[in-house]
């Protein structure tokens, strides 16, 4: 039973964090050029951005979401013995994937306007 787990508020920030933060870049680079009148100018890094942030997403939550599975309480700092250094390695690697992803979505716009 997943009630009162890490799985809740993972899912939550997957759902938030992750699908509706990529549509909000897919509104952007789509009204952007509509906006200034001029078009983006690269759509490949668009792309770029937006794929580093989607897997940035899911590699940071599964984690999460497994200790969720295992039984961790939500609420709960300390992560239980045997969440080991390479899911801890995997979730830190999704988070510096979206602290890269976060600040291109600005040059992206920046360099169009």
């Amino acid at each position: 039973m997943i009630h009162n787990t890490a799985w809740i508020p993972a899912h939550f920030h997957l759902m938030f964090g992750g699908a509706v933060v990529i549509m909000y870049f897919a509104i952007a680079y789509e009204l952007w050029p509509r906006i200034t009148g001029k078009p983006l100018r690269s759509k490949r890094l668009a792309r770029w951005q937006r794929w580093l942030w989607f897997w940035g997403m899911m590699i940071t939550s599964i984690p999460w979401h497994i200790t969720g599975l295992m039984g961790q309480p939500r609420r709960v700092a300390l992560l239980p013995p045997n969440f080991n250094a390479a899911t801890r390695h995997a979730a830190s690697t999704g988070r510096t994937r979206l602290a890269i992803s976060a600040p291109c979505s600005r040059s992206i716009t920046a360099m169009s306007y």
